[in-house]
């Protein structure tokens, strides 16, 4: 953790103003410091880098007020005008009397500023007030005689408020928001230094590479195999980057155990070229060790203050070289180098220290040095290998090709810098509508949590890094809390999403359409009789002829009478 600053006065005579600021923070050295010791001479292994006021009240005795003469009246005499009512004896009336300020350093007379010097002795007042207010973190005599308190305002006592009121123009605070804590002893990445101590007076020292995983899920870092020279049985220290020469380091504080170490082949030192012929180690972090791993690699900018985290390249992928891609290196004797990988996989005999080892790994033009050993190599925010071994003109740096020399160490796994889910869609997350689909991204192929009330799911992310998921179907507001995994134990942040989720109204089906009726359908045709001119027809169909012919005569034999009946009537007229 790192402060950020900002500064305020206590200007007021009796007021204290306390602003929320946040101060610079330098790490602290631990004390005390163990001696240097000093590394063997050799070809591979350690070496070396730079890196880092109370009022008087008037007492007056009070005069009565004098009897007033009662008034003349023309006509009928008036009642003595009443008298104003002398205070009671003994009583002293409101003064009006200025305030006076008591003489400037007097000191408190109870409390835990009993006796409290005035500010003149700057340093002995400092000591003292360390000792008084837990809260009082830091106090810094300035030129002029004011005394600068830095603070944690929410947890100051009353007493140091009403000591610095008294002294306003001589006491300055600051707060700082909480103490001070050592920080690059508790925050460890790749590229920072250590060292094995072999007996007694022989240590070996190298460069972390990454931070990692053991098989369990605890906390590991990564460097080379050839670090351990064959042993199982070390311990391994931090060492202080400020400090760091090309022969020596001085302890600066517990890591831990060695976990895993491989140098060539399993029973074989000389290796062969094979894939498992390789050059890594895996360190077991202590867990009194009170480190914080940080999935990233240090540039060594900020080693003089001994905070290798404070300047630092996140680490989000393991990838594999390949010849002509940029890459840079860091450890503790060169610091950041950069260079190109030369060509591709194979293997290189490097002189450890039992002879000649062939590693799989990688050629690259890092300018590399003794104590770089086990340091990190990687491109961009892509770890890559760690350094095994280079030539005296540091024109050629081996790398240990660092996916396949994981996969030797029976389950130990990179930590890695998950990038934080992102919702994408929709735009406006106040209303969204039920059961409909949030788009976003995150890493890519891990696996994407939702959390929401007592709810939690599950959703893949694709290689492009993109997800889609189903927002509730009942309407209400949520926090949805989004994280990835990956196949391990990287995990990202946490980002809280609050959405809320509106109901659908149901659509109303459009009526339907009336089938359309059914054309009337056409008169039978009929038949004209199949009649040739000429010909009878009637006989043609089969009709008597003679029998029609009868009962027609019969038809007209009726109605002759009535014809004759209506021409005699209309005779007569």
């Amino acid at each position: 953790m790192r402060f950020k600053s900002t500064s305020t006065v206590v200007a007021a005579l009796s007021a204290l103003t306390l602003v929320a600021l946040a101060a610079p923070a330098g790490a602290v050295e631990p004390d005390p410091a163990p001696a240097q010791t000093t590394a063997p001479a050799a070809d591979t292994a350690a070496g070396d880098a730079a890196t880092t006021d109370d009022a008087a009240t008037g007492d007056p005795t009070a005069t009565p007020a004098p009897t007033a003469t009662p008034a003349p009246v023309e006509t009928t005499p008036a009642e003595p005008a009443p008298t104003e009512t002398p205070a009671p004896e003994g009583t002293a009336p409101e003064s009006t009397a200025p305030e006076t300020t008591a003489p400037e350093g007097a000191a408190p007379t109870d409390g835990p500023f009993a006796g409290l010097p005035v500010p003149t002795d700057l340093d002995a007042l400092a000591q003292q007030l360390l000792t008084i207010d837990p809260a009082v973190h830091a106090v810094v005599p300035r030129d002029g005689g004011a005394l600068v308190l830095y603070v944690t305002a929410s947890e100051l006592g009353p007493d140091t408020v009403a000591y610095a009121e008294r002294h306003g123009g001589q006491v300055v605070v600051e707060d700082i928001g909480a103490p001070f804590t050592t920080q690059a002893a508790g925050e460890l990445v790749g590229g920072a230094g250590y060292q094995f101590r072999l007996d007694d007076t022989t240590n070996v020292i190298c460069s972390i590479g990454f931070t990692a995983w053991t098989p369990e899920g605890e906390d590991a870092v990564l460097t080379a195999g050839h670090c351990a020279e064959g042993r199982t049985d070390l311990t391994a220290e931090l060492t202080v980057p400020s400090l760091e020469t090309r022969d020596s380091a001085t302890a600066w504080g517990p890591l831990g155990t060695l976990g895993f170490a491989q140098f060539g082949q399993p029973g074989v030192p000389a290796g062969a070229a094979e894939l498992d012929s390789v050059d890594i180690a895996a360190i077991d972090v202590a867990a009194d060790a009170g480190l914080t791993l940080l999935p990233a690699v240090t540039d060594w900018a900020t080693a003089s203050f001994d905070d290798l985290a404070a300047s630092s390249t996140p680490i989000v992928r393991l990838g594999e070289a390949q010849p002509g891609q940029a890459v840079s290196a860091s450890g503790r004797t060169s610091g950041l180098v950069s260079g190109v990988v030369v060509d591709g996989l194979g293997w290189a005999s490097v002189l450890g220290p039992y002879g000649p080892t062939l590693v799989h790994g990688f050629p690259t033009t890092l300018a590399t040095r003794p104590g770089d050993s086990g340091g990190a190599v990687f491109s961009g925010d892509t770890a890559l290998g760690l350094i095994s071994g280079g030539n005296s003109n540091m024109t050629l740096s081996w790398v240990a090709d660092l996916g396949n020399a994981l996969a030797q160490t029976g389950g130990y796994s990179l930590r890695l810098d998950l990038a934080e889910p992102a919702v994408t869609a929709p735009a406006d997350l106040a209303v969204v509508p039920a059961a409909s689909a949030i788009t976003g991204t995150a890493h890519p192929s891990t696996t994407l949590t939702v959390a929401f009330g007592d709810r939690t799911q599950q959703v893949p992310v694709g290689a492009d890094g993109t997800w889609s998921w189903t927002a509730p179907a009942e309407p209400g507001e949520y926090t949805l809390r989004l994280s990835v995994r990956d196949g391990g134990y990287n995990v990202s942040e946490t980002v809280e999403v609050p959405i809320t989720v509106w109901a659908v109204a149901a659509e109303t089906p459009a009526p339907e359409s009336p089938a359309p009726s059914p054309a009337p359908a056409a008169p039978a045709a009929v038949a004209e009789p199949a009649c040739v001119p000429g010909v009878d027809c009637l006989a043609e169909s089969g009709v008597d002829p003679s029998a029609t012919l009868a009962a027609a005569a019969a038809l007209i034999g009726l109605a002759i009478p009535f014809l004759a009946v209506g021409r005699r009537s209309r005779a007569t007229r």
